[in-house]
Order: structure tokens, then C-alpha cells, then sequence
């Protein structure tokens, strides 16, 4: 009985783990130079972290030597005004309950519709915006290194 126990407590804890993380955002298209892209807000029209589709989970990218330069464009935006910041951190959105690093000194706007970060080592990075006139959308390039 309590092998049954623990093994139904193992399971019941990885539910849970799994149901806490993160959503990756989708990608769009194949993969070009060393580049994939992803969708990182999504026609968001709340604030804060950008969302899935449902609303029911952050969108954050797991990053890990994976790529090492990043290319955020919100030119796809509807609206008079946006403005989002670009976060990160080493463990996910979930896990360490929203606590990130701004890793953007200037913030997407409908101005500055384009940011590029080069030669980081970023865990784990989300998008926040503080003020949506209409919806954003912000679509990130990630490169590998050296491309």
C-alpha cells in the first residue's frame, strides 16, 4: 500500500509541476539561417505578461544555448500606442512567480517597433506590456550563435 501511495504522490506532484508551466509560444514557419520565428504576443489586448490563445498561461520562451540573438518586431500592432518590455530569468515565468530581469533598456512602441539583442545567455524571456491602445503583436527572430 504504500508503494501505491507514493507512486500516486509522485504522479499527482508531476500533474501539478506540469499544469504550473510555462507555454511555449508558437513558431512561424520552418526554420531560415540559423533563425526560427515565434509569436510572442499575439494580438494581446490585456496588460501584463502577453497570453495564450485561451488567456490561461503565459507565453515564454525557453532559450538555453539554443540562440544567442534575439530580434523583437511589434510592427504588426493595432492601435495609437503600445508599450512592452522584454523579460528574463533562469527558471520560467511560473516558477519563479513573474520575477524577472528587464533585459530591454527601451520598450517596443509604436515608434521603436523593432529591437535587437545580441550575444546573450538568456533562460528564459516573456513579453510585458504597461500600455495597449488597441492589441500588440510582437513576433521575436531567434538566431543561433554566430548566425
Amino acid at each position: 500500500m504504500k508503494k501505491l501511495s507514493l507512486a500516486l504522490a509522485l504522479a499527482l506532484a508531476l500533474i501539478c509541476a506540469h499544469a504550473q508551466a510555462d507555454t511555449e509560444p508558437d513558431k512561424i514557419g520552418l526554420p531560415r539561417n540559423h533563425c526560427i520565428k515565434f509569436i510572442m504576443c499575439d494580438a494581446e489586448t490585456d496588460l501584463g505578461v502577453c497570453m495564450n490563445s485561451g488567456g490561461t498561461d503565459e507565453l515564454v520562451l525557453e532559450v538555453f544555448d539554443k540562440w544567442t540573438r534575439f530580434t523583437f518586431y511589434s510592427n504588426q500592432s493595432v492601435g495609437a500606442k503600445w508599450n512592452c518590455h522584454i523579460f528574463s530569468n533562469n527558471l520560467g515565468y511560473d516558477v519563479e512567480s513573474g520575477d524577472g530581469i528587464q533585459v530591454t533598456a527601451d520598450p517596443l512602441t509604436e515608434d521603436d517597433e523593432a529591437i535587437t539583442l545580441s550575444n546573450v545567455d538568456f533562460g528564459f524571456i516573456w513579453a510585458n506590456c504597461d500600455d495597449i491602445d488597441t492589441s500588440v503583436t510582437i513576433t521575436v527572430n531567434a538566431c543561433s550563435p554566430g548566425h
